[in-house]
C-alpha cells in the first residue's frame, strides 16, 4: 500500500483490502483515510531484515567498546527474534546502551536516538562519537545539526517529527518507561521507523501502561533482575535510614491534613469511570473539583514543602557531609528549593534544569576528578547518566514514585572496581508514610537481594 507522510499523519493513497481499517480512520478535513505514523511498518509490509549488515567488515567499526556480556548478547538475539521490535529491561548500570550500540553499528539506514534529558543527550553524543567515530546529529540542548545518526531530546522530537517523522529506519528510545504517558508516547507515535528498540531499567508495573509501550515500541523481549546479574556488574551497598521527627504540633497538623486528603481522594476516585487506568493528573483534577478539595491540596503541598526545606532537614544533610567528607557524594533532593538551600548552606554545586550545558559539564567533570566532593540535584541526574565513581548517595525526603526511587539508587551502583556504596536516606516524618517505606525496602530486597541491604538504622 502506498502512503504519504504529512504533518504527523500517514495518508493512505490507495487503501485496498480490509486489514488497514483496524489502524486507520477517515479524516473529513483531508477527505481521506489516515493512520498514525508508527503503523507504517504494518501498512507497507516493510522489509526490516534489509536494514542490517550481515558482513561484520562492513559494519561501523566500534572502538573502545567492551565485548557483549552473556546477558547482553541474549538481549541482542531476543530483539532480533522478535522481528527487530521490542524493549529490553536491564538494571541501571548493567549496560543497556551497549545493547543499543550493537544494533546501531550494524544498521545501514538512518537512526534516531530519543532521550528524556539534555544530560543524557550529551552522554549519548560522547559515546557514539568515541565508539563509532561518526558524525552525530543533535536535536536539542540549543542545537540543530544533522547526521546519519541523530540524537534528540523528547521535547525536540515532538517538534521536529511532525515534519520529519518519515526520515528514519531505526528508532532507539532510552528510558522508554516515559512513553507510557500520553504526551511523551508521541515520540514513537510520530516516527515511521520500522525497527524499534526501547531501553529502561524500570518499566511500569501497570498493565495499561505496559500495553501502551508495547503498542508503539513492542513488548519486553528480554529482562533480567539485578540479583541475577554476574558478580561484579553492580556495586554492593549499605543502606541507612535517618529519621527526622516532627514536633507534637506539626505531627498533629500532619495527621489532620492527611485524613482530610484521604477522604477527598477517596470521593474523587469513586467518581472516576470504573476500570479506568491509574492517572494521577486525572485523579488530582477530580480531587480539586471536590468541595474544599483545591484548598486542601494547596494546604497539603504547602505543609509538605515547609517540611522538606526545614532547618532540621538541612542540618541532617550537613551532619552526613561532615561525618564522612572524603566520600564522593550525590545528594538527591525532593524539590529545587531544597536543592538550592543545601547548595547555598554547604557551598556545593547544584545541578538543576535551568543551568547552561557548559556549567553542567564543568561541575560534572569537577565532580568526576574529585575537585568537588558533593553535588546536589533534584531530577537532572535521575536517569541514564554514568557516574561510576560515586561512593555515597544521600536521598533527601520522598521520591515521586517507585520508578524514580529505583532510578536514583541505581545511579550510584555502577561498578567501579570493588567499591561499596553507602546509601543514606533522610526519612521525614509526615512526608513519608510507613507503607511507602515498606515498599522501598521490599523493592530493594527483591531487586538487589537481602544480602546487599545492610546497616539499616532507624
Amino acid at each position: 500500500m502506498r502512503v504519504r507522510f504529512e504533518r504527523g499523519c500517514l495518508v493512505l493513497l490507495d487503501p485496498v483490502g480490509a486489514e488497514w481499517k483496524e489502524t486507520a480512520k477517515f479524516d473529513p478535513r483531508r477527505e481521506c483515510w489516515v493512520a498514525e505514523p508508527f503503523h507504517a511498518r504494518d501498512l507497507q509490509n516493510s522489509a526490516v531484515e534489509d536494514l542490517w549488515e550481515d558482513d561484520e567488515s562492513k559494519c561501523e567499526k566500534m572502538r573502545n567498546v567492551p565485548a557483549l556480556r552473556s546477558y547482553q548478547n541474549a538481549a541482542v538475539e531476543a530483539w532480533k527474534k522478535n522481528a527487530y521490535r521490542g524493549c529490553v529491561e536491564l538494571p541501571t548500570g548493567a549496560g543497556k546502551t551497549r545493547v543499543a550500540l550493537e544494533w546501531i553499528g550494524r544498521c545501514r539506514g538512518k537512526v534516531l536516538v530519543a532521550v528524556p534529558t539534555c544530560v543524557l543527550l550529551r552522554q549519548w553524543e560522547t559515546l557514539l562519537r568515541k565508539s563509532l567515530g561518526t558524525t552525530v546529529g543533535i536535536w536539542g540542548d540549543g542545537r540543530r545539526t544533522e547526521g546519519r545518526i541523530v540524537i534528540t531530546t523528547f521535547a525536540s522530537a515532538l517538534i521536529h517529527l511532525l515534519e520529519e517523522g518519515d526520515r528514519f529506519d531505526f528508532l532507539v528510545v532510552d528510558e522508554a518507561h516515559h512513553l507510557a504517558a500520553e504526551r511523551t508516547s508521541f515520540v514513537a507515535r510520530l516516527c515511521t521507523a520500522p525497527a524499534r528498540l526501547g531501553l529502561s531499567a524500570t518499566f511500569p508495573e501497570s498493565d495499561s501502561e505496559r500495553a501502551t509501550i508495547a503498542m508503539i515500541l513492542g513488548p519486553i523481549v528480554f529482562r533480567i533482575d539485578p540479583i541475577d546479574l554476574p558478580s561484579g556488574v553492580l556495586a554492593s551497598f549499605d543502606r541507612c535510614e535517618h529519621r527526622m521527627l516532627l514536633s507534637s504540633a506539626a505531627r498533629k497538623e500532619s495527621e489532620i491534613l492527611r485524613q482530610r486528603m484521604a477522604g477527598i481522594f477517596q470521593r474523587a476516585k469513586a467518581g472516576l469511570p470504573a476500570g479506568a487506568p491509574p492517572d494521577w493528573r486525572r485523579l488530582r483534577g477530580a480531587a480539586a473539583a471536590e468541595r474544599g478539595g483545591l484548598q486542601a491540596l494547596v494546604q497539603w503541598r504547602t505543609f509538605q514543602a515547609s517540611l522538606l526545606c526545614s532547618p532540621g532537614l538541612l542540618a541532617a544533610v550537613g551532619n552526613l557531609l561532615r561525618n564522612e567528607p572524603n566520600l564522593s557524594t550525590l545528594i538527591f533532593c525532593p524539590n529545587t528549593k531544597a536543592a538550592a538551600l543545601i547548595s547555598a548552606r554547604y557551598k556545593i554545586p547544584c545541578l538543576l534544569s535551568g543551568i547552561s550545558a557548559r556549567e553542567r559539564q564543568h561541575w560534572l567533570e569537577e565532580f568526576r576528578i574529585r575537585r568537588v566532593m558533593a553535588l546536589a540535584t533534584c531530577r537532572v541526574l535521575n536517569e541514564g547518566y554514568d557516574l561510576p565513581h560515586i561512593e555515597r548517595c544521600i536521598v533527601v525526603g520522598p521520591s515521586r514514585g517507585s520508578i524514580e526511587y529505583i532510578q536514583r539508587i541505581g545511579r550510584v551502583l555502577r561498578a567501579d572496581g570493588s567499591k561499596k556504596v553507602r546509601i543514606d536516606e533522610i526519612i521525614v516524618e509526615g512526608a513519608h508514610s510507613e507503607a511507602q517505606l515498606a515498599q522501598r525496602r521490599s523493592m530493594l530486597t527483591c531487586r538487589y537481594g537481602g544480602a546487599r541491604e545492610a546497616a539499616l538504622s532507624r
